[in-house]
């Protein structure tokens, strides 16, 4: 799983890509023009949504269930994928975070089927 690192790669996801949204989580996607059909993942959590602590839990938990949908090929390759997360995510456990972001994914005919 490789990540979004440089504020321009987020940038142009945001400015050129499309979004969708839930009440815990929005999701920007853009075709990325990587010749590997690889996915890159960015995950911005804001600084109002809780303290270090809090911030670094939930993109843990994040990660994690990217890189498992990942390895198995459930999201469509090639995609650079941003993932926002919202003010009530923090009261989420992991399972719901998932089934959330799984939701709001398949909206966005992100996922093989």
């Amino acid at each position: 799983m490789e990540s979004l690192k440089k504020n321009s790669h987020f940038q142009r996801v945001y400015k050129n890509g499309k979004s969708k949204a839930s009440k815990n989580l929005v999701v920007y996607w853009l075709n990325n023009e990587n010749i590997n059909p690889v996915n890159r993942y960015g995950i911005t959590i804001s600084k109002k949504i809780g303290n270090a602590v809090v911030r670094n839990k939930l993109k843990r938990r994040i990660k994690d269930i990217l890189r498992r949908w990942d390895d198995n090929n459930y999201i469509k390759p090639g995609l650079d994928i941003v993932i926002i997360a919202r003010k009530p995510v923090v009261d989420l456990d992991y399972h719901q975070i998932k089934t959330d972001l799984k939701k709001l994914l398949y909206r966005s005919s992100l996922i093989n089927s």
